[in-house]
């Protein structure tokens, strides 16, 4: 019976839905299931129809954590739903410029755009894709020259480090082969001094 509906339902509700019945609705309403479930429907029902879709899908951006097939293809349903009847040439229009105007990598949609010139959204995502991949390589063999680089200097420093105790490690040789010959005995250019 509608009591015994009104009995499941009345202790289910929270958060929001029970803010709602217990804070702005009447005792009368909240006490009646069918005026209940209208005032329910009423404020929490999904509005979907082509104009809703139509400003998500103009709103629409790629999310942080989201990836380029799945934006493209959310693209595609959002616009399905907001213009059925608009034709396949403008669909592909509207979707790629929404495509690469709603990017989060706006070097890649640039690059695209003006560079590839893809003709719908399909060539676009692997456009993005192709120059996100060639990107994240060439970022790493720089990446990799700058440490190779820092090594080289590295190794540079102290090898001219070594090279100068070499020099004194020379010198000091060099001053004692002065003083005791090769027989032991003390050399005649210190004999002279």
């Amino acid at each position: 019976s509608n009591e015994e509906k009104l009995d499941v339902l009345l202790p289910k509700l929270q958060g929001e839905a029970g803010g709602f019945v217990y804070d702005q609705l009447s005792s009368a309403v909240r006490n009646n299931y069918k005026a209940l479930k209208r005032e329910l429907k009423n404020r929490f029902r999904k509005v979907e129809n082509p104009k809703t879709y139509g400003a998500i899908f103009t709103a629409r951006k790629q999310k942080m954590t989201e990836s380029i097939e799945n934006y493209a293809a959310d693209l595609k349903r959002i616009y399905d739903k907001a213009y059925a009847k608009r034709d396949p040439k403008t669909r592909e229009e509207d979707l790629l410029r929404k495509f690469l105007n709603g990017l989060l990598d706006t070097k890649a949609a640039s690059h695209v755009e003006f560079v590839k010139d893809p003709k719908n959204i399909d060539e676009a995502v692997d456009e993005v894709i192709n120059f996100q991949e060639v990107h994240r390589k060439e970022n790493r063999s720089t990446r990799r020259v700058e440490m190779c680089e820092r090594e080289q200097s590295i190794d540079i420093d102290l090898t001219e480090e070594s090279d100068y105790d070499q020099k004194i490690n020379r010198a000091v040789g060099n001053n004692m082969n002065k003083r005791i010959g090769t027989n032991g005995t003390i050399d005649r250019a210190e004999k002279k001094s």
